[in-house]
């Protein structure tokens, strides 16, 4: 997490979400005046955030981005089969991987909670079963009102000109799913469909 004291701010990285992007404007925009919260890595979920936080985020207004959920299994396969050169054992895995074994592993380690990283957006956000009241969060599809979220929710008077780094390339989001796949999807990001954030039904992604 990036936390800005003077301004009362800080940003959770959601994976595959345009977090790079806002982390990128974030250093530019705070450079020297960022702290960086992180138990083990920045792909944390904002329990371990507060965690090694204590109660100094507590009436922090935190923002965060959040991504059609059918979009972030297609988006993480294609971003690892860009990576040619990384030697990472899971990173050789997946380029290896076609994409029905690709869905099928994301799933499998999603539901035994594999991994040290969040697989949902309910695993980032919840606290003892609660999304805390200074959680905003910000659909990635509607990142052009952030500037508005961040000068007149906050008050916190900077620019905000979002650079668009690290995407992927890919099919329609649509293509990539069945019934069976997408219900899959619908189950282990049910709190995002249920908030609805966005249309469960994977025909519309």
């Amino acid at each position: 997490m990036l936390y800005a004291p003077k301004r009362n701010l800080a940003f959770l990285h959601c994976m595959k979400t345009g977090g790079t992007s806002v982390r990128a404007w974030w250093e530019e925009t705070f450079a020297g005046e960022t702290v960086r919260i992180y138990r083990q890595h920045y792909h944390e979920s904002l329990a371990d955030k507060m965690y090694a936080a204590g109660r100094l985020l507590k009436d922090v207004n935190i923002f965060t981005l959040i991504r059609n959920p059918y979009a972030i299994p297609v988006s993480t396969y294609h971003f690892f089969q860009k990576l040619e050169n990384d030697p990472r054992p899971e990173a050789i895995e997946i380029r290896n991987m076609s994409w029905s074994d690709y869905i099928s592993r994301f799933v499998d380690m999603a539901y035994r909670k594999q991994g040290d990283v969040p697989m949902s957006f309910w695993d980032y956000f919840n606290i003892d079963g609660e999304v805390p009241d200074n959680l905003h969060i910000i659909r990635l599809e509607e990142i052009d009102t952030l500037p508005d979220i961040i000068n007149l929710r906050f008050g916190v008077r900077i620019p905000v000109n979002i650079p668009f780094i690290n995407q992927s390339e890919h099919d329609s989001i649509s293509s990539y799913y069945d019934d069976d796949t997408a219900a899959h999807i619908r189950r282990l990001y049910k709190w995002t469909f249920d908030k609805g954030y966005y249309d469960a039904d994977w025909r519309q992604a």
